[in-house]
């Protein structure tokens, strides 16, 4: 088989698992899987590698066991402030283009489908980044705007 072919089959079976997941998510409006190629992502990506640097100080560091609700308090903060439509980084080449009827819904329901505490989420118009990194017992969260 040839590495096109099988870079074939890992897509069509990406793309599956993200299907999957969107249909399992909960407090959506709408979302489709897409290819991130169809986005300049190169300041959001910039962002998300600056913030894997050892040194990278985060918006807030908290105990994982206190998490879920502190990320759903700061979701809903990020969608008033950008907005309801949004991109969630998922396997390569795919993203996820969403728009949030309840985020608090919405975060529940995902980390309980993908079973890590890690996102990353693209606001575009205006750009900024919502990441969460889970540590072994801390969770660092990002909070990222693009300034003009």
């Amino acid at each position: 088989m040839s590495t096109t072919a099988a870079d074939k089959i890992r897509e069509k079976i990406t793309q599956r698992r993200g299907n999957e997941l969107l249909q399992k998510l909960e407090g959506l409006e709408a979302g489709v899987l897409t290819k991130s190629s169809n986005y300049d992502l190169s300041w959001h990506t910039t962002a998300t590698k600056e913030n894997s640097a050892y040194e990278s100080k985060p918006t807030l560091l908290f105990p994982i066991d206190t998490s879920l609700e502190i990320i759903c308090k700061k979701f809903e903060e990020f969608t008033k402030k950008h907005g309801a439509e949004l991109l969630i980084q998922f396997e390569q080449p795919f993203v996820m283009k969403i728009k949030i009827r309840e985020p608090e819904s919405f975060i529940r329901s995902l980390y309980k489908n993908q079973r890590t505490k890690d996102l990353t989420i693209f606001k575009m118009h205006p750009d900024a980044v919502f990441e969460v990194q889970e540590l072994e017992y801390d969770i660092k969260l990002f909070v990222v705007n693009k300034t003009i």
